[in-house]
């Protein structure tokens, strides 16, 4: 069995041969080690990657386009591991992204903002999750504003130029296709816009507003979505850990009628 197919089978609890051989990522400090050690460098990509930042490996979805976001290969291959999941280059957040941008940098540590407007500081020293220390939402006017400037179904300005060659090139793969994948998940995509703070607050102090955005995202992704036709799309929400299936992601189709064939 291949990628696909296996991951397939597992998710419909049908009979397998094997679970699949996946990991989640890397330090890029690990990596260098390896490297240090003899692991057969043949694909690097360390050199694009932030000091302190992860490298992802075949469990998590993988934007092919994404400028910010690498994923390892040369310990795929040294360990044989399967194909990993490929993230639909489909871009459901932002559009236009927000600038990349460096605040302040010193030895230790540098701010910067992403490309979906979150301010972040990263340990330049060690491997470390970021501190999260400014986000583009704090209330509703912010949140209507990125709607305006940001949200406009303009299904075009999403994809890539080569869109056509990629839906015939996905029916023979032999991985896993998904929609959504980082951070694109009702409660991690609000945690991305507003900080885990303050969107646990929200959901207490101001019910509506959080309301507000997981409908209107709802219907963003549904629209976006509508406009694609690909076979095996598995929608999955971000997770530190695993993939699962919410609730809330099934209501999208439901809500538009919209089906996803397998």
């Amino acid at each position: 069995m291949n990628a696909r197919e296996r991951f397939k089978a597992i998710m419909k609890f049908e009979p397998v041969d094997r679970n699949m051989l996946w990991e989640m990522g890397y330090w890029a400090e690990t990596l260098e080690r390896w490297y240090g050690e003899g692991l057969r460098e043949t694909n690097r990509v360390l050199d694009n990657a932030r000091p302190g930042e992860g490298i992802r490996a075949e469990a998590l979805p993988h934007d092919e386009f994404s400028t910010t976001r690498m994923r390892d290969q040369d310990v795929h291959e040294a360990l044989g591991f399967d194909r990993g999941t490929v993230c639909l280059p489909l871009n459901s957040g932002p559009q236009p992204l927000f600038e990349n941008v460096v605040f302040e940098e010193t030895h230790h540590y540098v701010v910067y903002q992403d490309e979906l407007g979150v301010r972040k500081m990263i340990n330049k020293t060690g491997a470390s999750v970021p501190s999260f220390i400014g986000w583009p939402v704090s209330n509703r006017k912010d949140f209507d504003k990125l709607k305006d400037e940001r949200f406009q179904p303009s299904f075009e300005d999403r994809i890539p130029e080569n869109w056509a060659g990629l839906v015939e090139l996905y029916k023979t793969r032999d991985y896993p296709l998904a929609i959504g994948g980082y951070p694109y998940g009702f409660y991690g995509f609000l945690r991305f816009l507003m900080g885990e703070e303050r969107l646990l607050v929200n959901f207490y102090d101001n019910p509506d507003l959080i309301s507000d955005m997981m409908s209107f995202l709802a219907d963003f992704w549904s629209l976006a979505l509508s406009c694609i036709i690909v076979f095996d799309i598995i929608f999955t929400l971000y997770a530190p850990i695993i993939f699962f299936h919410f609730t809330a992601s099934v209501l999208i189709f439901l809500r538009h009628g919209l089906e996803c064939s397998s």
